[in-house]
């Protein structure tokens, strides 16, 4: 039984193949039978909608179970309750509040599809992510990972993917919010700062421009949104016309709505690839 469990349990051609320029196929003739069970400890909106999307689109009827609400059900076994959901699911996706244990799901009968574990990953965000950047032109390009690259599980599937890719990858943070060294394998260039100018000369030649929430998963109490939170207006004095600014969302400080629809604005195209990415992957682990 396979399982999408990191970033690392994709081959480099499977992630090229899940993440190439996305056409406006039509949906298969022949559909599935079954369900997409999702367990969410944590609240999703674009993940679970994208996958629920993705499911109905290949026949599979998306069921949401609830994971927490009560004091008998916070001290159950969570990965107990992801096998037994497998004895009665297509494919289960989860989405867990620490690090899920591989060994933990070696007796699921159905595929397991990490939709983000706590801090550790999220490694359907980053084949979203990178299929947006393929398809604005990433052979080439620069990518800078700002923010706070310590606690979001987004930058740290990201990284590790395009390190694979061999991207030249920059990772521009304060200190004590850069990205942990477990996720950190290539020459990467790593910059720590808290200075706006310095930001802004670290982002200048950068082709994509990869900012997660700064307060967001147990963020410092600093408060470094003036070096590291975007308007359209310091867009536009930094920024190459040509960049692309991404966010995983929810957006705090970090970027501002002015931001919105402007050519700076990648991110809602983010959001919107989600379906068709996550029906690649489901496909994939179902082999269909």
């Amino acid at each position: 039984m396979r399982h999408l469990l990191s970033v690392h349990d994709l081959s480099i051609d499977e992630i090229m193949a899940l993440t190439n320029p996305i056409d406006n196929t039509s949906p298969p003739d022949e559909r599935l039978r079954g369900t997409l069970a999702f367990l969410f400890a944590q609240p999703s909106l674009r993940t679970m909608s994208s996958f629920a999307a993705a499911g109905t689109r290949i026949g599979l009827a998306p069921i949401q179970v609830t994971a927490t609400g009560d004091a008998l059900k916070d001290n159950t076994d969570f990965h107990d309750e992801i096998v037994q959901l497998s004895l009665t699911s297509t494919c289960v996706v989860v989405r867990a509040s620490k690090a899920l244990e591989r060994d933990a799901l070696s007796s699921c009968k159905a595929p397991v599809v990490n939709a983000g574990d706590g801090r550790n990953e999220h490694p359907t965000q980053t084949m979203n992510d990178i299929a947006v950047m393929r398809q604005i032109g990433l052979e080439g390009a620069t990518v800078a990972l700002i923010g706070n690259l310590r606690n979001q599980r987004t930058t740290h599937s990201l990284a590790i993917a395009l390190q694979r890719l061999g991207i030249k990858l920059r990772l521009v943070s304060p200190t004590e919010l850069r990205l942990p060294d477990q996720y950190v394998k290539g020459d990467v260039e790593i910059v720590h700062t808290e200075k706006r100018p310095e930001v802004d000369e670290l982002v200048r030649d950068a082709d994509f421009v990869y900012m997660p929430p700064l307060g967001y998963w147990g963020a410092a109490d600093i408060d470094y949104s003036p070096a590291y939170g975007f308007d359209l207006a310091r867009a536009q004095k930094v920024l190459k016309p040509t960049a692309r600014l991404m966010h995983p969302f929810p957006r705090f400080a970090e970027l501002d709505k002015s931001l919105d629809g402007s050519s700076f604005d990648a991110y809602r195209l983010q959001t919107m690839v989600g379906p068709v990415i996550r029906e690649r992957i489901l496909r994939m682990l179902l082999g269909w």
